[in-house]
């Protein structure tokens, strides 16, 4: 990852518009490897970024996420299964201003470390009007925040956040 991405310089791929990095193995090195190269402007048009199945953890995810809040086109963001926790979740929805993530309508938060305290966090976020186009996605029943170390209560609070702001 960090070979690849060493490799990419400002507007290195100026039409990409779906990355997926999925099960390449990487760590929170290798995101942040990925955040340089997003720092100097290889994929200005970035809509989509699949992560899933990378061991990123809190760290990796605080590093990539004040470069893709910027992104103007950004829509969707697979954090399944990466090993992120309470941390993870605060670092993506700290100090969001009305144009963080404007366009991000899918969040996938599903198999990771989340406890109620991450999941109150993200409600909170929900309930002040950040993130205003995330959606609640569900696919075979199974929605963007299942299998954490949440209790159904807490996610239940996250749904019932993005619920009331949609109505």
């Amino acid at each position: 990852m960090q070979a690849l991405c060493e490799g990419l310089c400002h507007c290195s791929l100026p039409s990409l518009t779906f990355f997926d990095l999925g099960t390449n193995k990487f760590g929170p090195a290798g995101a942040e490897a990925f955040a340089a190269a997003l720092r100097r402007g290889t994929m200005p048009r970035l809509v989509v970024l699949s992560l899933n199945l990378n061991p990123i953890g809190n760290r990796g995810v605080a590093g990539l996420v004040a470069l893709l809040r910027k992104l103007p086109a950004f829509k969707i963001l697979d954090l399944y299964m990466c090993g992120i926790g309470d941390e993870g979740v605060a670092s993506l929805v700290a100090d969001l201003g009305k144009d963080d993530f404007k366009a991000l309508i899918c969040l996938w938060l599903s198999h990771n470390n989340i406890t109620d305290a991450g999941m109150a966090t993200l409600a909170a976020a929900l309930g002040s009007g950040s993130l205003p186009k995330l959606r609640s996605h569900q696919a075979n029943e199974l929605t963007f925040l299942d299998q954490n170390q949440s209790s159904a209560s807490a996610v239940q609070a996250v749904e019932d956040a993005l619920s009331k702001r949609s109505s």
